[in-house]
């Protein structure tokens, strides 16, 4: 094994660790009432850590993958496409929602002009430019998220 490997296969055993642990804080700070929004009903704490854990599972579903493709590589290629569509799927898809809800909602254009200014984005600013997945600001450039006024 390579120094690339070894440290590949710490960093795995830090994900498997840390995944579940902070999927289970942030519900416990939701739980606990820890940065609810004004109306109570969501915790920035929780989706800051939620976040985290959810972008640490990926490479946790693709070694799962990994190990079950072995004895049973159909169960495998399962586990490491439901992996893949949390990351690529399921996250884009609910980003679009809430933009549908918001537009519903009866807010227009204004609401982008303020959207990414709470300090909840701060933790998370980091992977969300190295990851290129800005949201409603890389729908907008896309063209595929202007709300219509």
């Amino acid at each position: 094994m390579n120094a690339y490997q070894t440290l590949q296969q710490k960093a795995l055993g830090l994900a498997f660790i840390l995944a579940p642990l902070l999927l289970v804080l942030g519900g416990a700070a939701f739980v606990l009432g820890i940065g609810l929004t004004p109306f109570g009903t969501d915790s920035v704490v929780d989706a800051v850590l939620f976040g985290y854990g959810a972008m640490l599972m990926i490479p946790i579903f693709l070694e799962l993958a990994r190990i079950l493709g072995q004895r049973a590589p159909v169960f495998g290629l399962i586990c490491a496409v439901a992996g893949l569509f949390w990351a690529f799927f399921e996250i884009p898809v609910t980003l679009k929602l809430v933009q549908m809800d918001i537009i519903d909602a009866g807010l227009n254009q204004s609401i982008w002009a303020i959207a990414g200014v709470h300090p909840a984005w701060l933790p998370i600013f980091p992977i969300v430019v190295l990851s290129g997945s800005a949201g409603p600001d890389r729908a907008a450039l896309s063209g595929g998220g202007q709300p219509s006024v």
